[in-house]
């Protein structure tokens, strides 16, 4: 969605993108088929952004003769095409319009497999997204929204449900007012759908607490904090998770560890006092 934390820094790194294309072309025996242009699945409000500040990086002139190479389209476009591609010959629809899907540039064979955006309960134009990497690993990532019921048919059985968790509990009610989930919700929603790992993340700065954990959803349920890298390993059991912090090698997730540390975090929290103090 359009909100500027979640992209006001995509401009910046169009930006680093573009210039290591230009690097690698200037390299000696460059490699004769670039990479293709990068695909941003964005709402219109987004690109229409992007598209204005490219034009203000150049001036307000013609980006040529090196424009930045992207290829703009919105999820619900993004959606319809490949619905339509997975199915040539769809049963007629009063309200079917080709041009809605016609994206203005070619994928290619098999790009994007298992790919697809939903609309959730935030601002106006805010989407989650489901992959589904050839039935190998299942991801939802909910962006920010409200509890939501599309939201929860959608992670229907996923591997890994990635949600937001902006409030405490305690502030539930803003937290609906806001549009926005607290940690029990978000964990609501993952045991609902019985997903096989919760990432907590999104967390409000103002409400700097640990979400209080069941040794269950301990087992199941990872906090997401600055500098961690979660890797998705795939198994003949089932996907499983590794994780690292910066310059470590990703190993596999001690969650006897994981809860240890919440439990400690929320000690300190309570002995801080209510007013939460340090």
């Amino acid at each position: 969605h359009f909100h500027l934390d979640h992209q006001g820094g995509l401009f910046r790194l169009l930006q680093a993108h573009h210039e290591a294309r230009l690097t690698l072309a200037r390299t000696p025996n460059p490699d004769p088929k670039p990479p293709p242009p990068l695909l941003v699945i964005a709402p219109k409000s987004v690109n229409d952004s992007l598209r204005a500040m490219l034009s203000a990086s150049c001036g307000g002139k013609d980006p040529n003769p090196n424009p930045m190479p992207l290829r703009l389209t919105t999820p619900v476009a993004l959606n319809l095409y490949l619905r339509q591609r997975a199915n040539p010959n769809p049963t007629p629809n009063p309200n079917y319009n080709p041009n809605v899907i016609d994206l203005g540039f070619a994928l290619e064979p098999g790009a994007l497999p298992g790919i697809e955006s939903f609309p959730v309960i935030h601002c106006p134009d805010a989407y989650g997204v489901r992959l589904d990497l050839d039935g190998r690993f299942r991801m939802v990532y909910s962006g920010d929204t409200t509890p939501s019921p599309v939201l929860r048919s959608y992670a229907k059985g996923v591997d890994v449900l990635v949600h937001e968790a902006t409030f405490d509990d305690a502030a539930a009610a803003h937290a609906m007012r806001k549009r926005h989930s607290t940690a029990g919700a978000a964990l609501a929603i993952g045991a609902e759908a019985a997903v096989t790992y919760t990432i907590l993340t999104h967390f409000s700065q103002r409400y700097p607490k640990m979400p209080a954990l069941t040794e269950a959803q301990q087992a199941r349920t990872i906090v997401a904090h600055d500098g961690v890298t979660v890797n998705f390993v795939t198994h003949p059991s089932g996907v499983r998770l590794c994780a690292a912090l910066p310059g470590a090698a990703p190993r596999p997730v001690d969650f006897s560890l994981v809860a240890k540390v919440n439990r400690v975090l929320r000690a300190l929290e309570e002995s801080a006092g209510e007013d939460g103090e340090r």
